[in-house]
């Protein structure tokens, strides 16, 4: 059958020439037969017919150019090679961002879009609004809500990457987070987001996976915290920064550790040093640095924790109150209520007031006495004596036990001030 049918075609052309031009059509009828044999879409057909009759226009140029004297196609000739390095080059350009980064549309989408049902655009708008929702109660910080809103999200389609890294964003930062009050405990707290973190280290590279890793580690402190099962803890801080040296979840987390097995103040120190080396997540670093510390409760790490609230005071960084507090108690209060004398020298005079007002202003410190020591003590330190001697003068209308104090420093200023009006006069 198709024997006759050329046979018939060529003896067309040879009584009328222009019949060649039905070769364009046999073409486009060859491609449409290929697509019904092998059960292929229409938009395949479409490529494959514009495919061809690109080629036969290419091939008719160039069986044109093989019987025309050169220099009456010179201009034809540039123009078509030009034209095909370009199409060459540009084709393999876009294959290769298709097939790497799905832009322009990758080609398979190309050929086998289909309408999307409005029950289908229906139900994705679903999942984006829940999402948000879920991104939002995150950002508020309820922790619950967030994790149950994601999992309706999850439950209409359990493929959708936005939820799943919704999920994994929540997971992370309510473990970081992570509080618990009776009969509840931190073994079934943290069980659903284990589970997340897991399935999702497998998958993750890089820096990611180093973030996964450390909030593992931390969720398993949680859990030995009350159960003291033999977790991997420390081994998961390893892991997470053989992928990330710097990562700041990971040292800090890490640096809390070597705090709660009473390591040597050095060693706690160095982790921190590598977590604040980048600017990542530097106000949750700090946060655990103080807990790290205040875990310590040396003599020590109280002096560090002055100098760290030196620091943050210059660096402008935002210390909440509750971490202010701790700070004060751990230094002033602990250390400073047997030995003075470290304390005082722990940084310049002028620096060391400043960064204690710094630092009692943004807390919820009221009327104590130790507050009103250090102020009169520390401006005595800093040479301002008549602000030391209005301070003593304060403290002592009130029997503390730092009256003792009180008294020795109002001597110590009133001479000083006497000496210095005398030499005015001298």
């Amino acid at each position: 059958m198709i024997a006759q049918l050329l046979r018939i075609l060529r003896e067309s052309i040879k009584a009328v020439p222009a019949m060649r031009y039905a070769l364009a059509v046999a073409g486009i009828l060859a491609v449409v037969a290929m697509v019904g044999t092998f059960q292929l879409s229409p938009q395949t057909a479409v490529f494959g017919a514009v495919i061809t009759l690109v080629l036969m226009v290419a091939m008719v140029i160039f069986a044109r150019l093989t019987t025309t004297a050169p220099r009456h196609f010179i201009l034809p000739v540039q123009l078509m090679t030009w034209a095909f390095l370009i199409v060459t080059v540009a084709t393999a350009f876009l294959l290769f961002t298709s097939a790497f980064f799905q832009w322009p549309r990758g080609l398979r989408d190309l050929l086998d879009a289909k309408p999307v049902a409005p029950a289908v655009r229906k139900e994705a708008a679903e999942v984006k609004n829940l999402v948000s929702a879920a991104r939002q109660q995150r950002t508020g910080r309820d922790y619950a809500g967030a994790w149950q809103t994601i999992g309706r999200a999850l439950a209409a389609a359990p493929e959708s990457a936005a939820a799943r890294e919704e999920q994994l964003e929540i997971a992370m930062v309510w473990v970081r987070e992570m509080t618990v009050r009776a009969p509840e405990t931190f073994a079934t707290a943290v069980r659903p987001l284990l589970e997340c973190l897991y399935l999702n280290a497998t998958t993750a590279q890089g820096i990611r996976a180093a973030d996964i890793h450390a909030h593992i580690g931390w969720a398993n402190f949680l859990r030995f915290r009350e159960t003291n099962e033999d977790l991997k803890i420390q081994e998961e801080y390893a892991t997470a920064v053989a992928l990330d040296g710097t990562n700041p979840f990971a040292n800090a987390m890490w640096g809390h550790w070597l705090a709660t097995r009473r390591r040597p103040l050095e060693e706690v120190k160095a982790r921190f040093r590598l977590a604040l080396s980048t600017a990542r997540e530097r106000a949750f670093v700090q946060h655990i640095r103080i807990a790290a510390l205040d875990w310590l409760r040396t003599p020590a790490s109280a002096l560090e924790m002055i100098r760290m609230a030196d620091e943050m005071r210059r660096n402008h960084e935002d210390l909440p109150s509750d971490d202010r507090g701790r700070v004060y108690s751990a230094a002033y209060v602990y250390v400073g209520r047997d030995d003075g004398s470290a304390l005082l020298e722990v940084l310049p005079p002028k620096d060391h007031l400043a960064t204690f007002r710094w630092l009692v202003e943004g807390s919820d410190i009221r009327g104590s006495a130790v507050k009103s020591y250090y102020l009169a003590r520390l401006s005595e330190a800093a040479g301002d004596y008549a602000a030391a001697v209005a301070g003593y003068r304060e403290l002592l209308k009130e029997d503390t036990t730092y009256n003792d104090k009180a008294k020795a420093g109002l001597a110590r200023c009133e001479h000083l001030i006497a000496k210095s009006n005398s030499g005015d006069r001298d």
